[in-house]
């Protein structure tokens, strides 16, 4: 994907057979500081409770966390970041997250998270900006399904 201009995309309709979701990113980066985050989606739309994410820096000068979705830190605009994110189903209500980015200035961004649903099933997934800052520059994610 190539989501230069926009401030977020949703990647739809992955199989009900999915076990784990593997999200590459090369220098991905936003017009401003917002963070980047990942949300599951159903057919009401997107899945914004019952997650816990948590992301740092190298040394955790630098630490976020999100009730409402999966986090990645981008602290400032034009940041180039390039790593991996890897979700996995833990059980049919149950998925977790880990990620690992370098932002390209002798420093990472680290962390995990989980996801507990009350009910249902996810179909898709919004990859965007926390605060709605566009992608800039070279973005460009790849998403995988095993």
């Amino acid at each position: 994907y190539d989501p230069t201009g926009a401030a977020g995309f949703i990647v739809g309709s992955f199989p009900s057979w999915v076990e784990k979701i593997t999200i590459l990113f090369h220098k991905v980066s936003f017009t401003g500081g917002d963070n980047l985050i990942f949300n599951f989606r159903n057919a009401s739309g997107d899945i914004t409770s019952g997650y816990y994410s948590y992301t740092a820096n190298a040394t955790a000068s630098y630490t976020n966390t999100a009730t409402d979705s999966f986090l990645i830190g981008m602290t400032s605009a034009s940041q180039e970041s390039s790593g991996k994110i890897e979700i996995e189903k833990v059980g049919n209500l149950y998925w977790t997250e880990t990620h690992l980015i370098t932002t390209g200035n002798n420093n990472m961004r680290h962390g995990a998270g989980q996801l507990t649903m009350s009910s249902g099933t996810v179909d898709s997934i919004t990859i965007q900006s926390e605060m709605g800052d566009n992608y800039d520059g070279n973005s460009r994610i790849s998403v995988y399904y095993e």
